[in-house]
């Protein structure tokens, strides 16, 4: 089948360009939400927490409510925002952390639109991206809000890839790239947000509707990876996985 041209990929394109330079504009705008403060230093503690990774039982805990929320995203802000204060050391702190939140939110509404194409024209995909791109709502958490907007975007990202995971296993119904990138998408996910394991579910049912008696191997292959993944990114867990989960 022949690849659409990148024409039609424009409107999105240009969408994309010119929310991400209002957004740049207008970073100072947007003040310190409530558990910001917190959730910078939870990320700076996770990233400690790998040193206690073979006796969990020795972690200190945290001392406010965030473990019971997976750090990994607040882990990849951390190390970004570590990275841009030493490429630009006069960049303020809150700043860096809240472009990565809009830029987290811009990934959110690219999926959504390839999501959304899988049923709709390109001009209908478009529509969706550019009704959710411009919700005030939306565009004020965009820059305020780490834990909302990271999940929204990881759940899209879930769905989206774990759907064309399901579509090649009718051609190779084996492991591969595909399948492990979704079920590390899913484990982090589910990490985020306690509602993470319905995308998850949504990717096995299309799985089952598709093709039952291809999809029981991956299945299995997937879940595994994910709950490793979740496992491996969310501290909390380490000392006793299943009681502390539920």
């Amino acid at each position: 089948m022949d690849r659409p041209p990148l024409s039609r990929h424009l409107p999105i394109a240009l969408l994309l360009a010119a929310a991400f330079v209002i957004g740049m504009a207008t970073l100072g705008d947007y003040g310190e939400s409530w558990d910001e403060a917190d959730i910078r230093r939870y990320g700076a503690y996770a990233i400690d927490a790998y040193n206690f990774l073979l006796h969990p039982r020795d972690l200190p805990e945290f001392e406010t409510n965030l473990n019971l929320y997976g750090p990994a995203y607040f882990v990849a802000v951390e190390l970004l925002v570590r990275l841009g204060a030493f490429l630009a050391p006069g960049l303020p702190l809150l700043t860096a952390w809240h472009a990565a939140y809009f830029v987290t939110f811009l990934c959110g509404v690219w999926l959504l639109y390839l999501l959304a194409l899988r049923w709709m024209s390109y001009r209908a995909a478009f529509g969706a991206a550019l009704l959710f791109t411009t919700q005030p709502l939306f565009w004020g958490h965009a820059f305020i809000n780490p834990k909302d907007i990271p999940f929204l975007t990881f759940f899209l990202a879930t769905v989206y890839l774990g759907f064309r995971m399901v579509d090649s296993w009718r051609e190779r119904p084996r492991v591969g790239a595909s399948l492990v990138i979704s079920a590390l998408s899913l484990g982090l996910t589910c990490s985020l947000r306690v509602l993470g394991p319905l995308a998850g579910l949504l990717v096995l049912v299309y799985g089952g509707i598709r093709d039952r008696s291809r999809a029981v191997l991956p299945a299995a292959v997937y879940l595994g990876l994910a709950l490793l993944t979740m496992y491996l990114a969310w501290p909390y867990l380490w000392a006793a996985p299943v009681s502390r989960f539920i």
